[in-house]
């Protein structure tokens, strides 16, 4: 891009939940019906990387998000790019809650 910055990264995670949220529903008053529900909260978490300058995508998909989640894929993103630079920057410890 230009002699300061060799690449410019953005980076985003999303939670989707395979039910429908059902805190509010619009009906009639004493018209209310009963949903059913599976009791069940499953779902998604993705995790997706762009190279602005390259249109390369990096994305992950996991049952959970946590701390490693979020870790090993910055250390996947970061190989996959190949930048030296910020990999040699990057240390777990300090997004290590």
């Amino acid at each position: 891009m230009n002699d300061e910055i060799d690449h410019l990264l953005f980076e985003d995670e999303s939670m989707i939940r395979d039910y429908q949220a059902i805190q509010k529903t619009w009906f009639l008053r004493g018209k209310q019906h009963v949903i059913r529900t599976t009791g069940k909260h499953r779902g998604v978490k993705l995790l997706a990387t762009v190279d602005y300058a390259t249109g390369q995508i990096i994305w992950q998909e996991d049952e959970q998000y946590i701390a490693e989640t979020f870790l090993n894929f910055l250390q996947r993103g970061v190989s996959v790019s190949d930048i030296g630079v910020v990999k040699s920057n990057i240390e777990t410890r300090d997004f290590c809650v």
